[in-house]
């Protein structure tokens, strides 16, 4: 175990499409620390009850989650904080990188 993610219980998610293009590909298997939320970055969560890879912006001020694909085809999402839509499982920190 990586000692900076000690006491994390790690998860994995696999990435679906082409709206992390070009931070994340289809099929990359990415690592998350669950329920480690620490500022702006990529995040595993859910929304609806679909898990999802995406970058979120945390705007305290305003009490908002900006929900963000890295493919600029795809539109930002702006949802309340304090929802009941949205579960964050875990900040990415790392992907499996598979050469074959």
């Amino acid at each position: 175990m990586v000692k900076r993610f000690q006491g994390y219980k790690l998860g994995a998610a696999e990435v679906r499409g082409d709206s992390m293009d070009p931070s994340l590909q289809n099929g990359d298997t990415v690592f998350f620390a669950e329920k480690m939320i620490s500022g702006n970055g990529i995040y595993a969560l859910s929304i609806d009850e679909e898990v999802y890879v995406k970058r979120l912006e945390f705007d305290p001020f305003e009490g908002t989650i900006r929900v963000i694909s890295d493919n600029s085809k795809y539109d930002p999402k702006l949802l309340p904080a304090d929802t009941d839509r949205i579960r964050i499982l875990g900040k990415i920190i790392g992907r499996l990188l598979v050469y074959w």
